[in-house]
């Protein structure tokens, strides 16, 4: 049977940080935009975040202002012009759907770390009743989220 040891918040780091390393190449050459250069992304031009995780994995929570790929894929020529920034747990299906955005002449900037480096910045996450420290994680051994939140699988 499979057990995590008990990690602290900088060893969580770090496997984050360890895990983005191991699949980064799977969409090189997609510009990235970290949680802590993001708000200035944002202040500096038209950005739209997009949550590209599954209904149920957005249930649990997602970040203030962020819609859903579905969210975007509908109203394109409205937010054309826009830089798209998605994100998903650790940053690996945003990356590649960064790619095929950037693919379609898109401006994008894949989330390095996704929802889970948000959390490092005590980032606030909402659900349908409001603000939540709870982080959907796909599973124990993506539980890197940091301290004072509740993952969840």
């Amino acid at each position: 049977m499979w057990k995590r040891e008990a990690l602290d918040n900088e060893g969580k780091r770090q496997r984050l940080t360890e895990l983005y390393e191991g699949f980064r190449g799977k969409f090189e050459g997609v510009p990235e935009v970290t949680v802590d250069d993001y708000a200035a992304l944002a202040e500096s031009e038209p950005v739209v975040l997009v949550d590209v995780r599954t209904d149920v994995e957005r249930e649990v929570s997602m970040i203030p202002g962020a819609i859903s790929a579905d969210e975007f894929e509908a109203r394109k020529a409205e937010l054309d012009g826009s830089t798209v920034v998605p994100y998903c747990t650790v940053g690996y299906r945003s990356g590649l759907y960064a790619r095929e955005l950037q693919q379609e002449g898109w401006r994008v900037a894949n989330m390095v770390g996704s929802i889970v480096a948000w959390t490092y910045n005590g980032g606030s996450l909402v659900n349908a009743e409001g603000e939540t420290r709870r982080v959907h994680v796909a599973g124990p051994q993506w539980s890197f989220a940091a301290d004072g939140y509740e993952p969840v699988w």
